[in-house]
């Protein structure tokens, strides 16, 4: 099967770090990759024709609730940080936009790199909602944010992975889809850093993307990832020693 491009559209937000579409379909949602605009305003909302599928009326939102630093804290005094939205995440059954992101300068602690809007009965971004949680504990090195996100079918649960490190976060949450404490709970899974991340419609199976092309299928135990993986799928084509695994699961596939 070869795709088809059925049309082209300039969205003026320069380069795309994520995407993700409203389970209606009717609203496209879009993070920046990479920006220095100290509004933040990041995140982009656009409204899809149901027959034409042409994008309209696009609205502008910030990616955290924290300020974009003026100065790097590390060695790189001639350039302004940026804030990159590396993932975004629709959970319908709280109505919630998930925000993961990462600052070009790392060293940042606390790293508030989750980030939350609440969505009214249309999908549409309400935006004096935002908050922005801790990705990573304090005291763990820098480069880390957040690459992938995944929720458990049935539990309350927000999984988080990526920033050159292995190890899979998450965050218990409420009833409302709001994280329970001040950081999420870290469980290192055996391999190089994770890119991808998905989770099996019955909730028994975490499927990770890692290099070199690896598919690692870990166990889950009421909800928490269990090291080592069940299982660690190569796919020979892609075996070079920088290719990251990147997929999507679909519950038919």
């Amino acid at each position: 099967m070869s795709p088809i491009i059925s049309q082209q559209i300039e969205l003026e937000l320069g380069n795309i770090g994520a995407l993700t579409i409203s389970p209606d379909g009717r609203r496209l949602y879009v993070g920046r990759h990479s920006s220095e605009d100290q509004t933040r305003e990041n995140i982009a909302v656009f409204t899809i024709d149901p027959e034409s599928g042409a994008l309209s009326n696009k609205r502008l939102y910030r990616d955290s609730d924290q300020p974009l630093p003026l100065t790097y804290t590390t060695s790189k005094p001639s350039l302004r940080p940026r804030a990159v939205v590396t993932s975004l995440l629709v959970a319908p059954r709280y109505r919630k936009l998930y925000i993961g992101t990462r600052l070009e300068d790392t060293a940042i602690r606390p790293a508030y790199l989750l980030s939350i809007y609440d969505l009214d009965d249309a999908g549409e971004i309400l935006p004096e909602t935002l908050r922005s949680y801790r990705a990573i504990a304090d005291n763990l090195p820098n480069p880390i944010g957040i690459q992938c996100m995944a929720m458990h079918p049935q539990r309350d649960m927000l999984y988080m992975a990526g920033g050159a490190w292995n190890a899979v976060r998450f965050y218990q949450l409420n009833a409302q889809g709001e994280p329970l404490g001040t950081a999420p709970t870290a469980v290192t899974i055996n391999g190089n850093p994770k890119t991808s991340i998905a989770i099996s419609p019955d909730g028994s199976r975490m499927y990770l993307g890692t290099a070199p092309a690896t598919l690692q299928i870990v166990a889950l135990v009421e909800g928490v990832p269990q090291n080592p993986p069940l299982r660690s799928l190569q796919v020979p084509e892609l075996a070079l020693a920088d290719a990251y695994l990147r997929f999507v699961h679909t519950p038919q596939a």
